[in-house]
């Protein structure tokens, strides 16, 4: 472990995991003095009949969905939280649950700001904008939930808003709800949240609570991502998975944003593909790249991948590079995974493209690490 030094630690969301979890959330909102939430969701999950399993898991309980909306698009606009807003106060809610992933919890964010404080969100762009405490507000994962949607971070109508006040208060992981529809799904969100967690777990200013959070998240990858790329509907691998995607969370946003995240991100807005497509060809690049600059892996990383024996069973000089062989291995073995970002399609002056916009929405970056991470993305790793 690295050495504790001083640092910093902020994770508000209380997480309930297992059966049953979604049943407890009328208790939790009644902490709140809540009962009437406002419940998101998109076309997809409604289709899907998900937020019928959440209204019988609120069975007898003393909490009534004020409204439910289940047709958020998949772009996240101003103008419709204005108008869910509104919805929000005309049938008198108190809280909001958003169903989902992506837009449906970045626009269950936007209404939350929007009730609680009855100004106009756009004022609260930017980083740490929002005055106070908001609304309680329920994250209820599904199978392509990310882990930027359970921290205080959201994008609407392509403008960014940063605050702990953001964040869920409640987060419902139920196997109900989290087992995976397809390959694709489960990939975008296991790129996702693996590229999270390696990040924080190798940023230099990377701590012990960041570390626990981190390594938990890389070792349920570890142990569940074949299973549930071969059958995604598997109970136990689903909510290993979207454990993995809550604690990459929690790490990520106590750690300064990564070369991988940031363009991964920037890539995905500007090409429409999936940030964990675009992620996962970037993180073995950004893991060569740290290589070729003699930059030393962290011998606990073995331990992350493959458990305490192997950990024990390495001579100490060894287990760095050991744990980086195993996270490419794991590459290796994903068949559905883009090696390239040629292969993916990707247009040299897109890539360029979001370098620079990276560069703008992280000035903390250095142009020199994100060109050459792009750079082996582009033609792969060797």
């Amino acid at each position: 472990m690295q050495s504790p030094g001083d640092y910093g630690f902020f994770y508000q969301a209380k997480i309930m995991a297992g059966t049953g979890a979604m049943a407890n959330i009328p208790v939790e909102l009644d902490g709140f003095d809540a009962r009437h939430p406002f419940v998101l969701t998109d076309k997809k999950t409604s289709d899907s009949g998900l937020p019928r399993k959440f209204v019988k898991a609120l069975g007898e309980s003393n909490t009534i969905i004020g409204a439910l909306f289940d047709d958020v698009p998949a772009y996240s606009s101003v103008s419709l939280v204005k108008d869910l807003a509104q919805f929000f106060r005309d049938r008198g809610c108190d809280s909001v649950v958003a169903i989902g992933s992506g837009p449906v919890v970045d626009v269950a964010k936007g209404v939350n700001m929007a009730v609680s404080t009855g100004a106009d969100v756009l004022g609260f762009e930017g980083v740490n904008r929002v005055p106070g405490h908001l609304k309680p507000l329920v994250v209820v994962p599904t199978a392509a939930i990310k882990p930027f949607d359970l921290t205080g971070n959201a994008r609407i109508d392509g403008r960014k808003f940063s605050s702990a006040f953001l964040m869920p208060d409640v987060i419902a992981v139920d196997p109900l709800m989290v087992r995976g529809c397809c390959t694709e799904c489960v990939l975008d969100t296991a790129m996702v949240s693996l590229s999270h967690a390696v990040e924080a777990y190798l940023s230099p200013s990377a701590n012990p609570l960041s570390d626990a959070y981190a390594s938990m998240a890389i070792r349920l990858i570890a142990e569940h991502l074949q299973k549930s790329l071969k059958r995604p509907g598997n109970k136990a691998a689903s909510m290993g998975m979207a454990n993995a995607a809550v604690a990459a969370a929690a790490a990520f946003d106590n750690q300064p944003v990564g070369v991988v995240h940031a363009l991964g991100m920037e890539l995905s807005l500007l090409t429409g593909n999936a940030p964990g497509l675009c992620m996962g060809i970037l993180l073995p690049a950004a893991l060569e790249y740290r290589r070729q600059m003699k930059q030393e892996a962290r011998s606990e990383l073995l331990m992350a991948m493959e458990g305490f024996d192997a950990y024990a069973g390495t001579p100490a000089g060894q287990r760095g590079e050991k744990g980086l062989r195993s996270l490419q291995l794991l590459f290796s073995k994903i068949a559905v995974l883009p090696r390239t970002l040629e292969e993916l399609r990707v247009p040299r002056f897109k890539a360029d493209e979001a370098i620079q916009e990276a560069l703008k929405a992280n000035p903390s970056l250095k142009k020199q690490d994100l060109s050459a991470v792009m750079g082996l993305a582009m033609k792969g790793v060797q």
